[in-house]
């Protein structure tokens, strides 16, 4: 991607303001209300509305309000902010560890990503993107949800440690057109925009898209200072260019979405034993998708939905050895969803629902010399009945048992249920019991893989993960502008598929190692006061150990603390500041990583009635030296990670 063709695809967007008829100042609603944010509705935790503190799970909501606050630049860090979140990169793709738990190079398989309920996952790989490969505009971002714990009830597979939707704004609630331009660190140039107008009371629209690009910086790696290997500097190969764009169109109670993206990255950390520095080290990942989706009140207590969707999902690899090696998937699968609501008394609800997915192609080339030396396309089915009965015994109790039952082809049928209690003691305080199982088939990946280059081995009889959880949660409203949560819970996972390292021949291998216990209790305390100050407090103890071999989990910081704060002054500024602090972690190869603390900070204006803004992020502000553990595939055990980086940001609005 040139810079002409960035200037070009920049113009482009700002000619998109014309596409839009009417032109308003109206802004999105009122952040500065703790109220207003408790009573959001979601319906990720249970696939219907209501609120998080009534929902079955321990819930986050980030709002675009705090995504503008706090400048969060890219939907990583967004995540990076979330009580018992905490990230990985290894300078390809980004990781995401929940509450002590992240296996290094498991693209996040464990963690389901839907947006407005549609899962992103990938056949293939099951991967859920974090980082720029994740390609839907973070202004067209109305919210987003985290539901911690077990979601397979209600999602089936990879809903294991976190459900995290991602809400997008829409023609009826955002009826104006916003275009955006940065620069930062690294060279890195980005641009994006968002058109939405609600035409008449039954159609409306709203279509973002986004480009950017990063040229990288020259890094350093110990472990290849060699004259030979350039004494360890690889130069012009942390580079990253991708897009992505999303359109929503709802007409009565049809509502049609998609997305299409793509980034394209250099690899510079010499990983699968590839030639260091070599510039032909890069992957590329492409993924879209179509659903439509319709709602029908079939009475004044039944409501019936369905939701039919298309997936592909593409993915291609060159690792440069004495040859160029190059891998590559086509991923396509195609399904359908019907879903009854309804509600049996006035304090009873019942779901029921059913869905097949078919993946038409899961295939996996690898080429040698251009000839294809790996060929595998296992084809899959998966068939869903669920049901959830949520009922209010009394004024203070309510009741939700759920059960799932998933059956894939080439696997046998799994029964996942939950239950769960809400309780609340008085109006302002709220005590949760959770009980919940969850699954994961080995994905193909795992199964089908191997590759002589890099010394992967195929799996041998791979059976499916399984956890049980155990939680308990207290949230209680303070006063009308603090609100504090306190959980406990307790994890279990069987059959844990990880990557087995063999010294005798250097090789990997998939395998099911045993089992993992997590343990650990969190602490969240959110303000938002009528002055515009707003702030928050986390903290996570998180204990993971591997049982059968009574050892340390890898890569799982004991500890999280995590506080931000944001506040106007001199009339239309901002300044928004956060810290995070994490213990070390263990690695792969048995080292440690420090224990470390960055802080980032936010300065933004608006002017002109609110349609021009501006803003300066400053990442590591502190310019901190810290590291985040590499999997087996890469020499280094931990990967440093970005010096103080500089972005900025010009947005308008109309």
């Amino acid at each position: 991607m040139t810079n002409v063709k960035f200037v070009i695809w920049s113009c482009l967007l700002l000619s998109t303001q014309f596409l839009i008829f009417p032109q308003n100042n109206s802004s999105t609603s009122d952040e500065n209300s703790l109220e207003s944010l408790l009573n959001i509705k979601i319906s990720s935790a249970s696939k219907f509305l209501e609120t998080s503190t009534l929902a079955p799970s321990s819930v986050s909501i980030i709002t675009a309000e705090e995504i503008e606050k706090f400048g969060y630049r890219s939907f990583s860090e967004i995540l990076n902010s979330v009580r018992d979140f905490y990230l990985s990169y290894d300078r390809n793709y980004n990781y995401l560890g929940v509450r002590g738990f992240s296996r290094p190079t498991d693209y996040n398989n464990r963690i389901l990503l839907t947006v407005n309920g549609h899962t992103m996952n990938d056949f293939y790989y099951g991967q859920a993107s974090i980082g720029t490969d994740f390609t839907i505009p973070l202004l067209s971002i109305a919210r987003i949800e985290i539901i911690r714990g077990p979601g397979s009830v209600v999602y089936g597979n990879n809903a294991m440690f976190a459900v995290i939707n991602v809400v997008t704004k829409n023609g009826n609630t955002s009826d104006r057109v916003q275009f955006s331009a940065e620069a930062g660190g690294a060279g890195t140039l980005k641009s994006s925009f968002g058109v939405g107008h609600e035409i008449n009371k039954d159609l409306s629209y709203f279509l973002s898209g986004m480009i950017g690009d990063t040229k990288g910086r020259d890094l350093y790696y110990q472990e290849f200072d060699a004259p030979e290997t350039n004494k360890g500097i690889v130069q012009n190969l942390d580079w990253d260019k991708y897009f992505g764009i999303y359109a929503i169109l709802s007409y009565k109670q049809f509502t049609l979405h998609g997305s299409y993206g793509s980034r394209e990255k250099g690899v510079p950390t010499g990983s699968y034993n590839t030639t260091f520095n070599d510039k032909a080290a890069k992957t590329i990942d492409s993924r879209r998708f179509l659903e439509l989706k319709y709602e029908e009140e079939l009475s004044s207590d039944k409501t019936i939905s369905f939701r039919g969707y298309a997936d592909h999902y593409a993915y291609q690899g060159f690792y440069p050895y004495a040859i160029i090696d190059h891998d590559s998937n086509g991923v396509a699968w195609y399904g359908a969803e019907v879903m009854l609501r309804w509600d049996i008394a006035t304090a009873n609800r019942l779901i029921v629902g059913v869905e097949d997915k078919h993946a038409t192609q899961a295939e996996y080339l690898n080429y040698v010399e251009n000839e294809v030396a790996t060929y595998n396309n296992n084809r899959a089915r998966f068939l869903s009945l669920y049901l959830q009965d949520e009922a209010q015994l009394t004024d203070e109790l309510m009741v939700n048992f759920g059960a799932r039952f998933d059956k894939q082809n080439n696997f046998k049928g799994i029964f996942a249920p939950r239950l769960a209690a809400v309780y609340t003691l008085s109006k302002p305080t709220t005590l949760k019991y959770i009980y919940g199982e969850a699954f994961r088939y080995p994905n193909s990946y795992e199964l089908y893989y191997f590759d002589p280059s890099s010394r992967f081995r195929l799996s041998e009889n791979l059976d499916e993960e399984w956890i049980v959880s155990h939680e308990l949660i207290l949230e209680h409203k303070l006063n009308e502008f603090m609100h504090g949560v306190f959980t406990v819970y307790n994890n279990k996972v069987t059959h844990l598929i990880d990557q087995v390292y063999d010294p005798a021949d250097s090789s990997l291998q998939f395998k099911n190692v045993g089992k993992v216990n997590t343990t650990g209790l969190g602490l969240e305390l959110n303000a938002i006061f009528d002055n515009g100050f707003s702030g928050y407090i986390r903290y996570s103890y998180q204990v993971a150990k591997n049982t059968e071999a009574d050892s340390k989990l890898s890569n799982s910081p004991i500890s999280l603390i995590k506080t931000g704060f944001s506040i106007p002054f001199l009339g239309f500024f901002r300044f928004a500041a956060e810290g995070f602090y994490e213990t070390e972690r263990l690695t792969v190869y048995n080292t440690e990583t420090k224990p470390f603390l960055l802080v980032n900070a936010n300065v933004s204006a608006k002017v002109l009635n609110n349609s021009l803004s501006f803003s300066l992020r400053v990442t590591n502000l502190l310019n901190t030296t810290y590291s985040y553990p590499g999997g087996f595939e890469h020499v280094q055990s931990a990967i440093v990670q970005d010096p103080r980086m500089f972005n900025v940001k010009i947005t308008y609005e109309f």
